[in-house]
């Protein structure tokens, strides 16, 4: 969702000065268009001005582009866009943002007694807001709805099992007493790759390797 603070950070910074947005509504859902000025898009052009007295003026004009870089929509609650970059130069606090949620809604999975097969023990000051993008994105597919809640003391007993199973053949390292154990960051990927059952062995060569997407196979294709 797009939160009132980051819009009020963007504000009082000068990257708000190089955005554009255009704000609609349909149907009661608004829809926020942005579009990041670039130097090209500075051009200068002498033009009469008729304020108080009749004078030239050679002043920059911003040149608004038929292109849309980023959009949201309230509706889905979404970000669109192509290029992180992009989103970058319009929502300049936005992964920063992101990484402090995170590592909030970590801090109270760390304090929740009740996730009894699951120990957050790394120092979260150790998630800067500078981490990969990749790593952030990972963390957020590991804190999304009910996704971990299966290492509550009353998560699906069978499902745990096999997940633990799954981490003692790949990842016994991470694994402590029948309990995930993350200690530091890296953790963190190896718990997303448990989670995304992305551990595999080949099945010639009998190498552990990480899949790298998750793409279902189709045996009739």
């Amino acid at each position: 969702m797009l939160s009132k603070g980051i819009l009020k950070k963007i504000q009082k910074t000068k990257e708000s000065k190089a955005v554009l947005f255009v704000r609609m509504e349909e149907e009661g859902k608004v829809k926020l268009y942005f579009q990041a000025i670039r130097q090209g898009s500075f051009i200068k052009k002498k033009f009469i001005s008729f304020s108080n007295m009749a004078h030239i003026e050679d002043k920059p004009i911003i040149l608004i582009e038929d292109r849309t870089d980023v959009y949201w929509s309230q509706e889905t609650g979404k970000f669109y866009f192509k290029n992180i970059e992009d989103l970058e130069r319009v929502l300049p606090h936005f992964f920063e943002n992101k990484v402090q949620e995170a590592k909030q809604r970590l801090q109270a999975i760390k304090d929740d007694t009740s996730y009894q097969y699951l120990h957050l023990e790394l120092d979260l000051k150790d998630i800067k807001s500078t981490i990969p993008k990749t790593k952030l994105a990972r963390i957020e597919h590991l804190l999304q709805e009910g996704r971990l809640e299966i290492f509550k003391k009353n998560g699906d007993l069978r499902k745990r099992n096999a997940y633990l199973k799954y981490a003692q053949k790949y990842r016994p390292q991470i694994l402590k007493d029948s309990k995930l154990l993350i200690c530091k960051v890296a953790d963190l990927d190896s718990l997303y790759h448990i989670v995304c059952e992305a551990y595999y062995t080949t099945e010639i060569g009998g190498e552990q390797r990480v899949a790298n997407v998750s793409e279902k196979n189709s045996v009739e294709n």
